[in-house]
């Protein structure tokens, strides 16, 4: 992703309270800015963000989780963009008709986990992290959003309560779910995993 020369002041202020958030750590996640000491950290929501993050896009891609700080601190907070989540991702949005460039990445839980890339998850990051992602999307301003995995997609719909719907039906509903300000919301099987 080019340079941003400004980012929005919102999301400024949300990156900021991020960085301090504490909430998950006696819940085995390590917050970005505590990993190595913060010195991978960076002013973006997550490394996915600091990947591809434009605001005001047609799409924002919310998946489950970053990584874990193995990952991040061997790729030194950066994204692999061949990883094969991301070689799978990319191609879905060129079949879209869009560039990679134009679209903004997030994840439903910001911190890492500690047990490997394919630890399980816990229902408590994701309540924990849904005011971030609930800002993130408001800041963004994006049209669609689209969630990777069941996880991402409930934290979507208990931020804009959502009716319940079970996970394959939500994947298989090619009209998505309205938001307000006419923004859709569209679930989606996840890719696949690694960072590596």
């Amino acid at each position: 992703m080019g340079p941003i020369t400004t980012l929005p002041s919102a999301y400024v202020d949300l990156v900021r309270s991020r960085k301090e958030c504490r909430l998950c750590e006696p819940l085995g996640l390590t917050n970005p800015a505590v990993c190595e000491d913060g010195n991978y950290d960076v002013d973006h929501i997550g490394p996915w963000s600091r990947w591809h993050g434009r605001f005001s896009p047609e799409l924002m891609v919310i998946g489950q989780d970053w990584g874990d700080t193995k990952c991040f601190t061997k790729q030194r907070g950066t994204e692999n963009p061949n990883s094969p989540t991301n070689n799978v991702l990319t191609d879905l949005v060129r079949l879209i008709g869009l560039d990679m460039d134009a679209i903004f990445l997030t994840n439903a839980v910001l911190c890492l986990k500690n047990d490997g890339l394919q630890a399980p998850v816990k229902q408590e990051w994701f309540i924990n992290c849904e005011t971030y992602l609930r800002k993130t999307i408001e800041v963004v301003n994006q049209k669609i959003l689209v969630t990777l995995g069941e996880c991402a997609f409930r934290s979507v719909c208990r931020i804009f309560g959502l009716p319940h719907v079970l996970f394959r039906q939500a994947v298989c509903n090619t009209e998505g779910f309205s938001l307000p300000n006419k923004k859709r919301a569209v679930g989606s099987a996840p890719a696949p995993a690694g960072k590596g």
